[in-house]
């Protein structure tokens, strides 16, 4: 077992969490499920096994850590998807305003309910951004402007300041010139000078 461990660790990270995976699903292969939980621990206590299958689940924890340090593109990476997820997190929240964000239906089916329209509102509301911030952009190209790539990758559909979270809504479906509204006519756009320029 050791010697096929040591000729994986020069080479590749990978290789060297399949090879882990490898005897460790060796080491369980044909076992019953009570005799692989017994495997892993006696009188509460890890087990030679059990303590190797620990120390497997550590490895891509690891690499992930060592990747963290070591490469900053994977750090932005990271931390681009992070913002993203916040970013839906507070749109959530901010849609979810009632009762202070707390389910409190006494049983799942009524809390799935909650969770499934909280959904439903929160991708409705990302798919209007995403439709009107493709119109303004194509609008500002139109105009003269100059839109770059890097700048639209950096747009989120996660805003909500437009959106009226209280109130009477209505749910009456206008007839709308090309499916959308238009845009704030009120409001001079010039290529040269900007907003109200």
């Amino acid at each position: 077992m050791t010697s096929t461990l040591t000729k994986a660790l020069p080479g590749d990270d990978l290789q060297v969490v399949a090879t882990a995976r490898e005897l460790v699903a060796a080491a369980l292969m044909g076992l019953p499920e009570v005799l692989v939980d017994d495997a892993r621990t006696r009188d509460g206590r890890p087990t030679p096994l059990g303590d190797a299958i620990a120390h497997y689940g550590r490895i891509p924890k690891t690499l992930h850590i060592l990747r963290m340090v070591d490469e900053p593109t994977y750090r932005h990476e990271i931390k681009a998807q992070s913002n993203l997820q916040e970013g839906r997190h507070a749109l959530a929240r901010r849609i979810f305003h009632g009762k202070r964000g707390h389910l409190y239906q006494r049983y799942q089916e009524g809390m799935e309910d909650q969770l499934g329209a909280l959904g439903l509102v929160l991708n409705a509301v990302v798919l209007f951004n995403t439709r009107y911030m493709d119109a303004a952009l194509a609008k500002l190209r139109i105009q003269g402007f100059a839109v770059r790539d890097e700048d639209v990758a950096r747009l989120s559909p996660f805003i909500h300041a437009h959106v009226n979270m209280l109130g009477h809504y209505s749910f009456a479906l206008p007839e709308l010139p090309g499916g959308l509204r238009t845009f704030g006519e009120s409001v001079d756009i010039h290529p040269d000078r900007g907003i109200g320029g």
